[in-house]
């Protein structure tokens, strides 16, 4: 679904005059059938309810972890991770341990990417705020950025 400015304005209005938004706002705000949010919920009660359990069934898969001790450290890690030979339209996850040898570098270079996105975030919010941080962090987050994609080419 694509989002428009004018859905983004009414998200946007919504704020506090200190720049703060709540769920419950935008959700209230989409309760008018009028509300250009509208469209983005459930709005049958039933099928919202059945979205909501599978919400809370990822939850529920997400807390499993497994540990795995490499020399002296202790790593905890997802037991499931999205098992990306599933198509893009569906949900699915896949034992770490039972993830193919054929899939082991295409699962870390969609997890690397997932970082990326992740740091490319943090480094456009340290170029709008440079003035508030430390002197070269975003140069810093820029170099972890390109280290990152090194080792996906890699892959």
């Amino acid at each position: 679904m694509k989002f428009t400015d004018e859905e983004k304005q009414a998200i946007i209005s919504l704020e506090s005059k200190a720049g703060k938004l709540t769920p419950q706002q935008v959700l209230e705000a989409a309760r008018d059938e009028g509300s250009p949010l509208h469209r983005f919920f459930e709005w049958d009660d039933s099928a919202a309810a059945e979205s909501f359990r599978i919400e809370q069934a990822r939850d529920l898969i997400k807390k499993v972890k497994v540990v795995i001790q490499y020399e002296e450290t202790e790593i905890k890690l997802p037991r499931y991770m999205r098992d990306i030979e599933m198509e893009s339209d569906e949900q699915g996850y896949i034992n770490v341990s039972k993830i193919k040898q054929k899939s082991v570098g295409d699962t870390l270079v969609n997890e690397l990417g997932g970082a990326v996105a992740l740091l490319k975030r943090a480094y456009a919010f340290s170029i709008a705020k440079t003035d508030q941080l430390p002197a070269g962090v975003d140069e810093e987050i820029e170099t972890l950025i390109q280290m990152t994609n090194d080792i996906i080419n890699k892959l």
